[in-house]
């Protein structure tokens, strides 16, 4: 039976405990950190590839008494759209008592010009658990012309003892992850390269280091730093971020004139998670005049609540803080601040036309277990939008009930044609949980069908219980025609 109603949603934990007693291997959405910066030595320019595979996304085996994780790499350079340059490398781990995170870097001597990256990772115990990547990549340097590298940030600095992919002038840099910089860290740390300063001072020249808020672009924290001019300057360095509040932001770095004017800038976003620090940085009188004096402590927290999908992720943390400690100033000068980014002139309607939305799939997908938004479904609908398609099936043989959403484009990761699939195991009325997605980043599920269809366990398609994913075909069963109907 197809329905013609719009919905969606998800719990991203809600399922584990369940599959994972279900079966041996666990489930797994390959997540892995790509970013890279270019430098020149004057002669010839290069860029530096810095990958990061989260450890916790991928298969570990046993190997050698421990465990280790490997994946394979392919990069591929192209300009005006033809292949550059390509390299395909296998990347393991260390063996480790459990799952750890893994870095690798790699130096890559490229002629000026504007180049896309494509980036391919694949897991090699499983390799449909991959991910694809494509990033723009400009590189500009002229011999005798001022020039600043590209910022990399760190989680620290320290002296090294030895040689490595991440050794730089005697120093062992970490890339930062994600460029986020997470509720531990107290000092954000950068490293980058300025060229010919000799053409431009004689003397010690100035810099300023600037953090500025991604939206407004208030000026958060400032720093300056003196420097003596030479054909390569080396910049490390740190600027102190515990009074930081969370939030997306912008690092820039600066070279000043004689008069304090820029002459040469680089910046770089990066996102902030700092929940012990609330800081209400809204005027109380904007505040005073604004929707939010409206709202009653219930409302600021059912609102809240329904934002968990829509904001950025650092940002999750924070509504959880506001909403268990309660404090409905606090709570105000949130939601005025955040809609007010969205719409400066009408931050009111904003604010309403979402609520619109997030009341109504409360309405239509409340379960008895939260808000309709808070289950998976809902928060589906309010993270994503409508999907273009749904299969709502009710009487499948050896099945619970179960959806499947079909997206035909989906922009936030640049996909199309993308399935989320949804089931009610319980039969408790709308209890539908996310089982499987292909969708980048969201829950994706080799065993979804032998879990979908747990009712006829004998019934696999394989040599063994252990090893099958799929289920034989049956004309009644129709949740894998679904998902691979294009």
């Amino acid at each position: 039976m197809k329905a013609s109603f719009n919905k969606s949603v998800m719990k991203k934990f809600s399922l584990l405990l369940i599959l994972l007693a279900s079966f041996g291997r666990a489930l797994y959405a390959l997540e892995a950190d790509v970013s890279y910066a270019t430098y020149t030595d004057l002669q010839k320019s290069y860029v530096e590839v810095y990958l990061k595979i989260m450890g916790n996304t991928v298969l570990f085996d046993t190997v050698g008494g421990g465990l280790q994780a490997g994946v394979e790499v392919v990069l591929i350079f192209r300009k005006d759209s033809a292949i550059f340059m390509a390299d395909k490398y296998a990347l393991y781990s260390p063996i480790s008592e459990g799952p750890v995170h893994f870095m690798d870097m790699k130096r890559y001597v490229l002629p000026n010009g504007e180049y896309e990256l494509e980036v391919r990772i694949s897991d090699l115990a499983q390799t449909e658990n991959s991910l694809q990547r494509r990033i723009q990549l400009p590189i500009h340097y002229e011999q005798d012309k001022p020039a600043m590298s590209d910022i990399r940030l760190l989680t620290g600095i320290k002296p090294a003892q030895g040689e490595g992919p991440f050794v730089r002038n005697g120093y062992f840099m970490e890339p930062l992850a994600f460029n986020f910089c997470d509720k531990k860290a107290e000092r954000l740390f950068f490293y980058l390269e300025l060229y010919n300063m000799d053409r431009l001072f004689s003397d010690f020249f100035k810099l300023r280091l600037l953090i500025k808020d991604a939206y407004s672009g208030k000026e958060m924290l400032v720093s300056h730093k003196t420097k003596r001019p030479q054909k390569i300057v080396q910049l490390m360095h740190l600027m102190d971020v515990r009074q930081l509040p969370s939030g997306n932001y912008f690092f820039q770095v600066s070279v000043l004139d004689s008069l304090g004017n820029p002459i040469l800038a680089k910046q770089l976003f990066f996102q902030r998670s700092n929940p012990y620090l609330f800081e209400q940085t809204t005027d109380s009188s904007d505040l005073v005049q604004s929707f939010v004096m409206a709202l009653d402590s219930a409302t600021l927290s059912y609102s809240l609540r329904a934002m968990v999908p829509v904001v950025p992720p650092d940002q999750v943390e924070v509504i959880n803080g506001l909403v268990h400690k309660g404090q409905t100033k606090d709570q105000r000068a949130f939601l005025f601040s955040y809609w007010a980014a969205k719409n400066p002139n009408q931050p009111g309607k904003a604010y309403e036309d979402f609520m619109k939305v997030a009341r109504a799939v409360d309405a239509t997908f409340k379960s008895g277990f939260g808000y309709g938004f808070e289950t998976d479904r809902g928060y589906i609908y309010l993270k994503y939008g409508p999907p273009n398609d749904i299969f709502h099936e009710e009487n499948e043989p050896s099945a619970p009930p179960y959806e499947i959403w079909s997206y035909n484009e989906f922009p936030r990761t640049n996909q199309r044609n993308v399935k989320f699939l949804f089931y009610n195991p319980s039969l408790a009325p709308g209890d539908f949980r996310l089982l499987h997605s292909t969708a980048r980043g969201e829950l994706n599920n080799p065993n979804w069908e032998r879990i979908l269809y747990q009712a006829a366990p004998n019934e696999f398609d394989g040599e063994n219980a252990f090893d099958a994913t799929r289920m034989k075909d049956n004309f009644a069963r129709q949740a894998r025609k679904r998902m691979e109907d294009f």
